[in-house]
């Protein structure tokens, strides 16, 4: 019944007929009340943690909008490329993915997004297509470290890994993708984009400075905005959640910015795609109830063959393709899976657990975390971004549209992690020996 439910709410979704967030919260209202799933448990299910993230970022972002910083990025950015889109283009990406990974995804979005609109305006060039870079950017550069990325937070809490385990395992394999990647947006787009003469023309006479409507305000958020990103950093260490950093940044920002209105900052919170993650939790948490993902666990385990290779090659792939369809939200339920293989595995080969703990955690992190670039409901990075998308531009990415550009992008990451996979860890564990 879950499944069905699940597949008819997809479906009035990537067809248009319903609004997202309505289908979803509908779609969980069934659940709960077939008794596929309680209502305690799937208000359990609600990430809060990412939703309360969420919120306070887009405060964040909008107290800082009205103070002219994205403008002032933007034409700092217009200026120092010389007007060449492609070049702004590569710059957009190296930097989301900089930043995604030591923000989160989601925070790096919001952050970007509003230059990268504010860019493309004053060139005369279509937006739609930097903001999809800056969305796969997004989410190859956080799957680099434990706090880039939603899925690895999930996976480095249940699986015991540090963020330096991160950074010696994940990052390496993200820095070739992400070579790879500005090479093909170099030949995909050298000569896609035209940037009228008069605009390019009043490029010598940008003055970036100019942008800035509110200094004392842009001061304050800066300094709030700097303490967020330490506090990001050093969250464990005080013992608290990113989300209550935020919304202490966002709060005492409100607080000091006293010509900012509070009822103005709200509207700049994207209620819809709000909803639409409250729904999605609850649906993924009823399948999960259901049984399918242990139904996925068997299959999994017939697909290894009881083999290591066989095993990461099962657990990259497989997370990698239902993460496109479950959101990131499903790497909960794929912990225990792993957990599972790694005992099956273990008795089948006659390698020690501990040798294969690590190694099928981090094809669990590569392909949830880049397998989420497929979709639109991948990642949340990429559900807030088409939700930035229809609010700012007024236009709809279909499914479909987005799946033109997201799947080969999915597929050449999670080719390169193979190889990745197969070489650091697969040709090791092969030539393990007792003695």
């Amino acid at each position: 019944v879950s499944i069905v439910v699940f597949v008819i709410t997809m479906a009035a979704i990537i067809t248009g007929k319903v609004n997202k967030a309505v289908a979803t919260v509908f779609a969980a209202a069934i659940l709960i009340d077939i008794g596929v799933v309680n209502v305690h448990t799937a208000f359990d299910a609600i990430d809060k943690e990412v939703l309360f993230l969420m919120v306070s970022m887009m405060l964040l972002v909008g107290i800082l909008s009205k103070t002219g910083f994205f403008q002032w990025i933007a034409l700092s950015l217009i200026k120092f490329s010389n007007g060449e889109p492609v070049r702004i283009m590569i710059l957009i990406a190296l930097g989301t993915a900089g930043l995604s990974a030591f923000l989160d995804n989601v925070t790096t979005v919001l952050l970007i997004s509003p230059v990268v609109l504010l860019t493309c305006e004053r060139l005369g060039v279509p937006a739609i297509p930097f903001l999809i870079v800056e969305v796969f950017a997004a989410n190859v550069g956080g799957t680099a470290t434990l706090i880039g990325d939603p899925p690895n937070m999930i996976i480095g809490s249940a699986a015991k890994l540090s963020f330096n385990d991160f950074i010696a395992n994940t990052a390496p394999v993200v820095i070739i993708i992400l070579l790879v990647g500005l090479v093909a947006i170099r030949f995909l787009f050298k000569r896609k984009f035209l940037v009228p003469r008069e605009k390019r023309a009043a490029i010598k006479s940008i003055e970036p400075k100019s942008a800035i409507v509110a200094p004392l305000a842009l001061e304050k958020s800066l300094i709030v905005f700097a303490i967020v990103i330490v506090g990001f950093l050093i969250h464990d260490k005080l013992h608290i959640t990113p989300a209550i950093v935020a919304l202490t940044g966002a709060s005492l920002l409100i607080i000091i910015c006293t010509n900012v209105k509070f009822e103005e900052v709200v509207n700049e919170i994207d209620w819809a795609t709000i909803f639409f993650l409250v729904g999605l939790f609850m649906v993924v948490s009823g399948m999960e109830h259901a049984g399918v993902m242990h139904g996925a666990a068997k299959v999994l385990f017939r697909l290894s063959g009881g083999k290591p290779l066989g095993a990461m090659m099962s657990i990259l792939w497989f997370s990698g393709a239902i993460v496109g369809v479950l959101t990131s939200a499903s790497v909960a339920a794929m912990v225990p899976i792993v957990k599972e293989l790694v005992a099956f595995v273990a008795s089948h080969s006659g390698i020690p657990q501990a040798l294969l703990w690590k190694p099928f955690f981090w094809s669990l992190s590569l392909g949830a975390c880049l397998g989420g670039n497929s979709t639109i409901f991948g990642t949340t990075a990429t559900i807030v971004m088409i939700g930035f998308i229809e609010r700012t531009l007024n236009i709809k990415i279909s499914f479909v549209k987005f799946m033109k550009y997201g799947v080969p992008t999915m597929l050449v990451s999670l080719a390169i992690s193979s190889i990745y996979i197969i070489l650091r860890y697969a040709i090791p564990l092969a030539t393990y020996s007792p003695h």
